[in-house]
């Protein structure tokens, strides 16, 4: 078997498991006596050695596989890891997640990084005279019952009403079988393709985890073959020493037959209210409790189909996302079209395109939502770093996360990893004191940075906030005046809060000696342009020894946008409604000029004006003579008015790409195809704002 065509789907669920592997081992970290934080990094690191060796990865098969006997000797003796041994085993993890870098070879220094420390978690490992607590080790033989429900009872009854006879197959599985629970996956596919299994002994999920001996049975109610076919299919399957086919009695339950207990239903209600966990094992429960489709009332309806098997959730290319995505954009725009050509030329077409209409904007909200996914898959990574960080540097910092469900669109997500880390990173470095000058401030000793997600109308706000020393305002004023951001007389007339936005200047930086965490001024200014990359914003908000608070606005979409059409010297821009303050008209006289520069002051507010088509450099940006529409817009900590023609109108765009001849041209995020296939180009607020940063500073200033 060609296994190449899964490693796409191996590193995507070894991903999950490496941060589910991370969280256990920090909240065991926080409580070394958390058995079920030990079991569940346990059966983390089976299922990864499991999928390794399908795919025939031996190194990170080897890694797993120690890794899994360390942690099985703390498991079976009931004893509780100690702090050394934490840190073997986020060191084993560490050189487990760079064995998925590269997992089909390995370097002689990769294999020797593993050996030295296979042999020092071996010297630590529990000693052999530590008394051997032996569990349960879940092996069957041919005399276990099935623990059958309701449910599954009334289906083995509904078969036999149609002349089928369901049967008990015992598989017992070679000794030293590799990988058991794939010889089991094996076995149920070729059951499935015989009818319908109702249960297993054991569970399902005690199947998947390996948790027996050689030996289990499956309760089938066959459709296609007879008793002989179907011990002829799984005997041919490779490491099946043995399959017993047998007639279902119902003595093989533990259950009584349903139609019996008829006559006393209270008393079997009284029996499952007090023996609620006596079907803990049925796979119809199973497949219920992870969020599986249950078994139906027929088995002509179960034929083929394994309870435990009917999952909800698939796994789907991403690029098939983008192109449905990228159709649905053009039903959007094909929607607006109809409806100006067809609109009011008689009542049945106007109620057809008013179908369409709420057809396609459902069609497009359901293709939205497959893209989206939740934030924790960016979040889940940052309270391994900030341990680490807290090792390293000996500071104590707590971590908060809340809103992690939140959800954002698969492209966004991508891109949010590195801006946030060095916003984590600078609130450690920068932020959050020295544990004995956090004392003497009167503080905890122990530092607190709180990373939150949520929604706000059409937006999804992220905030890394602490609590630690904030940002002197003064101090960043003599740093940007000694490194020549701003002049003296600028530095006189900037406010707190201007002074503050000044950490986002290129190479700027506060702190007095450059290290692997910040300092080298590279780290804000990057977060600025990445966040504005992908159309949002970013504020500042600073108290001098009480907390930093950075907050972050993004759209939930990158492919289809409400943006505001207007037109300027004969052209149609789109202007994303995210950006826009207000749309205002205003007379010529309302119009000030400040050092030649025109300027409009709104409630109080000076804020500077530009001609939109002579900002792009399309026109000599003369004002009107008489009234303007203009378009209040705000981005990158700044506003300004666009003065336009005319406003046309808002509208949904399927944003496209300008192409590798145009890209980074500036003030133009991309471009749309209106419904009447011309092209508008769609205005990149930030970037504008930008590249007129000093003159619109000026006249903010000046007002």
């Amino acid at each position: 078997m060609d296994v190449t065509q899964y490693a796409e789907l191996f590193q995507a669920e070894a991903g999950e498991y490496m941060q589910v592997l991370n969280q256990c081992l920090l909240n065991l970290e926080k409580d070394q006596g958390d058995r079920e934080e030990l079991q569940e990094a346990f059966r983390v690191v089976h299922s990864l050695k499991g999928m390794a060796g399908t795919m025939g990865y031996q190194h990170v098969t080897d890694i797993a596989h120690g890794l899994e006997n360390f942690m099985e000797d703390f498991k079976t003796f009931e004893r509780s890891p100690s702090a050394g041994v934490i840190d073997l085993l986020f060191e084993a993890v560490d050189l487990l997640q760079d064995s998925l870098e590269h997992p089909e070879e390995s370097t002689e220094e990769d294999r020797r990084k593993w050996d030295d420390l296979l042999q020092r978690m071996k010297k630590t490992r529990v000693s052999e005279d530590t008394e051997f607590i032996e569990e349960d080790s879940g092996s069957i033989n041919e005399e276990n019952e099935f623990n059958l429900g309701a449910m599954d009872q009334e289906i083995v009854r509904q078969a036999r009403e149609k002349g089928k006879q369901p049967c008990r197959v015992g598989v017992t599985l070679k000794k030293d079988v590799m990988m058991k629970a794939v010889r089991v996956y094996m076995i149920f596919k070729e059951l499935e393709e015989c009818g319908g299994i109702i249960s297993t002994v054991p569970s399902q999920q005690e199947l998947e985890d390996e948790k027996f001996e050689q030996f289990f049975q499956v309760l089938l109610v066959p459709e296609k073959h007879d008793i002989s076919v179907i011990n002829e299919k799984v005997t041919q399957i490779t490491d099946v020493e043995n399959v017993e086919v047998h007639p279902w009695n119902d003595q093989d339950s533990s259950e009584n037959d349903p139609v019996e207990s008829e006559a006393e239903p209270e008393a079997e209600t009284e029996k499952e209210v007090k023996h609620p966990k006596d079907k803990k094992d049925m796979v119809q429960e199973d497949s219920s409790a992870q969020g599986k489709t249950p078994a139906p009332s027929s088995p002509s309806e179960e034929s083929g189909q394994v309870t435990r098997a009917a999952d909800k959730m698939v796994r789907v290319e991403t690029q098939k996302l983008d192109d449905l995505v990228n159709l649905v954009g053009e039903m959007v725009v094909a929607r607006t079209r109809i409806s100006e050509i067809g609109h009011g030329f008689n009542e049945d077409l106007d109620s057809t395109i008013d179908q369409l209409k709420r057809s396609i904007t459902n069609l497009q909200g359901t293709a939205m939502e497959l893209r989206m996914v939740p934030i924790e898959q960016v979040f889940g990574r940052f309270p391994r770093m900030v341990r680490d960080l807290c090792r390293e540097k000996g500071k104590k910092v707590e971590l908060h996360i809340s809103g992690q469900e939140t959800e954002l669109d698969r492209s966004i997500i991508n891109r949010l990893s590195d801006p946030l880390v060095h916003l984590l990173r600078n609130s450690f470095d920068h932020g959050i004191e020295a544990p004995d000058e956090r004392i003497k401030k009167g503080k905890k000793q122990e530092g607190s940075i709180y990373l939150k997600a949520c929604h706000e109308g059409n937006q999804v706000v992220l905030t890394v906030e602490d609590d630690g020393k904030g940002i002197d305002p003064q101090r960043i004023g003599e740093l940007a005046l000694e490194k020549g951001v701003i002049t003296k007389d600028e530095l006189n007339q900037l406010s707190k809060d201007d002074l503050v936005s000044l950490i986002f200047f290129s190479g700027f930086s506060t702190s007095a000696e450059i290290t692997d965490v910040s300092g080298r001024g590279v780290g804000m200014d990057a977060v600025r342009n990445s966040i504005e990359a992908l159309h949002g914003s970013i504020e500042v908000y600073s108290e001098i020894d009480v907390m930093t608070r950075f907050e972050m606005r993004l759209p939930l979409t990158l492919a289809i946008i409400t943006t505001l059409l207007v037109k300027s010297s004969g052209q149609l821009y789109a202007i994303p409604v995210e950006v826009i303050h207000e749309n205002v008209y205003l007379d010529r006289k309302d119009i000030k000029s400040i050092r030649g520069n025109p300027v409009v002051n709104l409630r109080g507010e000076v804020i500077p004006l530009h001609v939109l088509s002579a900002l792009l450099g399309f026109d000599s940006g003369e004002l009107p003579e008489d009234e303007c529409n203009v378009v209040i817009v705000e981005a990158a900590n700044r506003k300004a008015g666009f003065i336009v023609d005319d406003l046309v109108g808002q509208q949904e765009i399927m944003i496209k790409s300008l192409g590798s001849l145009l890209k980074g041209l500036k003030g133009i995020a991309g471009a749309t195809v209106l419904g009447d296939g011309s092209v508008t180009l769609i205005i990149d607020v930030a970037g504008l704002l930008s590249e007129g940063r000093d003159y619109i500073e000026q006249n903010s200033v000046g007002g």
